[in-house]
């Protein structure tokens, strides 16, 4: 009962902390550089989902034989996955050259991926 009432409390004076703060301010328009390269990252990260699941499901196909995807294909997708966390960080950060480097490296590595995998 007593862990509920803090609880309450610390409820409660959250809730007033946020009252007193003043309205956050509107978000700004996007530019059409960001719109871009937002535009490149999703399609990359969207192949490389496609890819990967695919993956995923040639690797549970092969374990339930007893066999292992090759390390080749798993190195490739730490990397892609890796390249896109990079292009995200530099995107949020508004690093456009940086973020356009990343996705053209992951794209390249997805492609790999691809062709590895059968796709």
């Amino acid at each position: 009962m007593k862990y509920v009432l803090l609880a309450l409390a610390l409820a409660g004076g959250l809730a007033a902390q946020q009252q007193n703060r003043a309205p956050a301010p509107a978000p700004a328009r996007e530019s059409a550089e960001l719109r871009e390269v937002r535009h490149q990252f999703d399609f990359a990260a969207t192949r490389a989902a496609a890819y990967i699941h695919s993956a995923d499901s040639i690797e549970a196909n092969l374990a339930a034989d007893g066999a292992v995807l090759h390390p080749r294909i798993a190195v490739l997708r730490q990397r892609i996955v890796a390249a896109l966390n990079e292009a995200r960080a530099a995107i949020d950060e508004r690093d456009f050259a940086a973020a356009r480097a990343a996705i053209t490296r992951a794209e390249a590595l997805i492609d790999r991926f691809a062709r590895e995998i059968g796709g």
